[in-house]
């Protein structure tokens, strides 16, 4: 999406108003695949309100993917280096020596370039945070995001969580000691991550002397009051707590990256080309896109009855694409003219395998069977008799390299 916009418009990042709208664009053109009710997703006012609610649902979702996390098995975009941030109005505030003056010493004597990298990995650590200024991150825009997305959208389109993902505040100081606090909130101090980062000696090395707690504390409040007065934060006062900041959501721009190093987080390692991993560096570029439709559910005994009913019904007709099952299949699936099989584990005796219409074991049939069997528990039988498994005709393609 973002790459799209960079061939046509390459002076123009994406930024919040075009967010959501471009997302839709690059999705499928068929609504109905998104459609609670596909048989009235192309009439006029079905499709309005279709298209009303994914674009929204994906917005929200763009905005909460920015969270910070621990991410092993879906990284976001940052993390594959497809994906860079940055922000509107922090090389000319950088630049300003007039605004540039009530930062105090050391800011004051520091180059535009060593001030605006400071601000810009200050606003990282706050995005990162979602203290962010966006509708799509309160809960009086989630909840109207659910409610439409369950009345217009299928799953997975449609919103299920109870609790949305919301904006954090930033405040300078450390996190208090009493009183009730929001967790997302972000408390940035001198001593904090930010801080120690701040304090190195290579930031300021014409400074008379090395930074203190204090001392950083004191550039770090610099900092965000300049940066809320230039208009790149909105002050948020709530009750009797300090001032706190948000990034103007509409001055984050969005790029497309290489894809050949990880967005830089220094306060956290030195590495300014971390390494990415090539797998799903490939499933977001390339694969993904001939996933669009594909849906995949769980058959396990965690399952409600008729939503496994539901899902099976969905199967035999080809709509549900992947049905994932317990190891065992102890609960039995009617698999019908389905003809590859990928089993995990296999497991001695074999029972309760997947089953053809009316209960019977399935027919032979040209099929592709990859089993896989550990070396513990019950390794013999899947490696010495891989056919008491699964009974297949050989498949009428080629595996060989």
């Amino acid at each position: 999406m973002a790459r799209e916009r960079e061939k046509t418009d390459p002076d123009e990042p994406l930024t919040d108003e075009v967010l959501g709208p471009a997302f839709v664009a690059a999705l499928s053109d068929d609504l109905a695949v998104f459609a609670k009710d596909e048989a009235s997703a192309n009439e006029p006012v079905p499709r309005k309100k279709i298209t009303r609610a994914l674009r929204d649902v994906v917005t929200y979702r763009l905005w909460a993917d920015l969270k910070r996390g621990w991410r092993i098995t879906m990284p976001n975009l940052e993390q594959t280096g497809q994906l860079r941030l940055s922000y509107l109005g922090i090389d000319e505030l950088a630049a300003n020596d007039d605004k540039g003056a009530p930062f105090g010493a050391p800011l004051v004597g520091a180059e535009p370039d060593t001030r605006a990298e400071l601000m810009h990995v200050l606003l990282d650590e706050l995005r990162r945070n979602l203290c962010i200024e966006s509708e799509f991150l309160t809960e009086e825009k989630y909840d109207s995001i659910k409610r439409s997305s369950q009345d217009w959208l299928k799953l997975p389109w449609a919103l299920t969580d109870e609790t949305g993902v919301y904006s954090g505040t930033a405040y300078p100081g450390g996190r208090p000691s009493s009183g009730s606090f929001f967790r997302g909130d972000l408390y940035v101090s001198g001593r904090g991550l930010y801080g120690r980062w701040l304090r190195r000696p290579d930031h300021f090395p014409l400074h008379d002397h090395p930074l203190s707690p204090t001392d950083a504390a004191t550039v770090i409040e610099a900092l965000l009051k300049a940066m809320a007065d230039a208009g790149i934060l909105v002050k948020i006062r709530e009750g009797n707590r300090r001032t706190g900041y948000r990034i103007q959501a509409s001055l984050i721009k969005w790029r497309a990256g290489d894809g050949e190093h990880r967005a830089p987080d220094p306060i956290r390692g030195n590495r300014t080309q971390g390494r990415v991993n090539p797998f799903f560096r490939r499933l977001y570029a390339e694969t993904a896109q001939a996933l669009v439709g594909l849906e995949a559910r769980e058959h396990t005994a965690q399952v409600e009855p008729a939503t496994r009913q539901e899902r099976e019904q969905q199967f035999s007709r080809a709509k549900l694409s992947v049905l994932y099952c317990s190891p065992t299949m102890e609960l039995g699936v009617d698999i019908k003219a389905s003809n590859p099989h990928r089993s995990r584990r296999l497991h001695e005796p074999p029972v309760g395998r997947s089953r053809s219409p009316g209960g019977q074991p399935a027919p032979e049939t040209p099929g592709y069977t990859s089993d896989a069997c550990p070396t513990y528990g019950h390794p013999s039988r899947g490696t010495n008799s891989p056919t008491s498994q699964v009974s297949t005709i050989s498949p009428r393609f080629s595996c060989d390299e």
